[in-house]
């Protein structure tokens, strides 16, 4: 399935094939991989948010990680699974971004193919922000958290406001597993300036320093309208094994009375 909007071409999964593949993305602009970032970190996975795959409702301890394709960023993100989370009622999991999404291999070894400077000059940020210059036309731009949350000290001392609180400014997700369903997101993202002396004398003894520009926050939550019409489809079908299961069980009493009937009959 091919979807055309302004954040480009994308190809998912519809899961016709196998419901795991529902909303996963395949291609992003035509391609399975993008420029900007080396091996696994510019493949385009996970899903795009709106649709994902079906997860069963007992998800056991051991719960995975989401990928989640964020277009402005031209890559996926992780999220790592936090905790339980209700809704209007309907029970659904959390997952929420760690620090691995914004790191470049200076303390998360498998994230050094986030760093887009060559690879002796890697890592090249302290971490908390991702270089996304090369997805936004050479513009000097990083991404972080918002307030520089979960980032390197360095980056909050080096300018005055910043006060980075998790209830705030925490990336967060939540989706009904049975369905797929988002049930709730706090997406958060803040872009910054990378401002440095680069030779031209509009930067002429410019210090190197991260400057944050704006932080956006996109946001929805499940009504509750939908939240009850998936709690009846939960209850239908629990009502449907439990009838299952009662009628396997009258089936197998009244087997075990005939055959107790038809003994003992032929023995008399």
């Amino acid at each position: 399935m091919k979807s055309l909007t302004y954040d480009g071409t994308f190809q998912m999964g519809t899961g016709t094939d196998n419901h795991i593949n529902t909303g996963v993305m395949r291609q992003w602009n035509n391609a399975p991989q993008v420029p900007n970032y080396r091996g696994v970190c510019g493949q385009v996975r996970g899903s795009a948010g709106e649709v994902w795959p079906p997860m069963g409702r007992n998800l056991g301890d051991n719960i995975r990680p989401l990928n989640l394709f964020l277009p402005d960023l031209c890559s996926a993100i992780t999220l790592r699974h936090e905790r339980e989370f209700t809704v209007h009622g309907l029970d659904g999991e959390l997952w929420v971004g760690d620090a691995r999404n914004f790191d470049n291999g200076h303390t998360i070894p498998e994230t050094e193919c986030q760093c887009t400077s060559p690879i002796d000059q890697c890592p090249f940020y302290r971490p908390g922000v991702l270089d996304v210059s090369e997805c936004k036309f050479g513009a000097p731009l990083v991404v972080s958290y918002p307030h520089f949350y979960l980032a390197h000290p360095s980056y909050r001392t080096a300018v005055t406001g910043m006060e980075p609180d998790r209830a705030k400014h925490e990336f967060r997700f939540a989706l009904h597993p049975f369905s797929g369903i988002p049930m709730a997101a706090n997406g958060r993202i803040q872009y910054n300036m990378h401002l440095r002396d680069n030779g031209m004398a509009l930067f002429r003894d410019v210090p190197d320093v991260i400057i944050p520009a704006f932080w956006i926050e996109q946001r929805m939550v499940l009504t509750k309208d939908i939240a009850d019409d998936l709690k009846l489809i939960e209850d239908l079908r629990w009502g449907f094994i439990y009838t299952a299961f009662a009628l396997c069980g009258v089936a197998a009493l009244l087997l075990g009375l005939s055959l107790y009937a038809a003994f003992f009959v032929w023995k008399d």
